[in-house]
């Protein structure tokens, strides 16, 4: 077991609830067409929280994160969801890869930055907005040929609104992929800690009212 306080434990699984969050929507998109309102809602906001007091900032609170904390409970639980594990992974590689070019991270920036200002003119959901953030996936993430293989109904994505939502989605993914590795969480801490992050999410939706402090700014 790894010596990890509670606060960085705390926060490493509000970060991976983040992608779990953003996987778990994909699922229900790609094969209902509904997404849950709230959780989209936070999942896109977190884009532009550049500067966030502590984790659960990061998503507007604990209600915008807690369909997040299920899906990971969910996950971890057996039989073990391998395909929407095997897409937090390849979201992880994907943000791996743009850490590791400066110019694709300030063309993030960027272009985010761009998008957030339409978000403050227009809200956060508005289809402007949506269509500026997919756009980034599509110009700037899509460009790293590495794909993440979506199952679902092809019904369910009939609609460019429909493609557009799961691009803002994947791109939110790597927003919570960016989270976890500023927390020190890679691959091989996921394998390590599964347990721990299990019981973590698994107490922090039994215990609403309990929000430790955050181990964000924490070395």
């Amino acid at each position: 077991m790894l010596p990890l306080n509670i606060n960085k434990l705390t926060s490493m699984t509000i970060a991976l609830a983040g992608m779990a969050q953003v996987t778990g929507l994909i699922q229900a998109l790609t094969r209902t067409g509904k997404l849950d309102e709230i959780a989209w809602h936070a999942s896109v906001n977190s884009l532009f929280q550049t500067d966030p007091s502590d984790t659960y900032a990061v998503y507007g609170g604990r209600s915008g994160i807690a369909y997040g904390l299920k899906n990971l409970v969910t996950l971890f639980s057996p039989p073990i969801a391998t395909h929407e594990l095997q897409c937090i992974l390849n979201i992880m590689r994907i943000q791996r890869k743009i850490w590791r070019s400066s110019t694709l991270k300030n063309q993030l920036a960027k272009r985010i930055r761009h998008a957030q200002k339409q978000a403050h003119w227009f809200g956060d959901l508005h289809h402007n907005v949506i269509m500026s953030l997919a756009d980034i996936y599509e110009s700037t993430l899509n460009t790293l040929h590495f794909r993440t293989t979506i199952i679902g109904s092809h019904q369910a994505l009939a609609t460019g609104v429909q493609i557009e939502k799961v691009q803002t989605l994947l791109l939110a993914g790597v927003r919570s992929a960016v989270l976890w590795q500023q927390l020190g969480g890679s691959r091989l801490m996921l394998a390590l800690l599964r347990k721990q992050l299990h019981q973590t999410a698994t107490e922090l939706l039994q215990h609403p009212h309990i929000i430790m402090r955050s181990a964000l700014h924490e070395s």
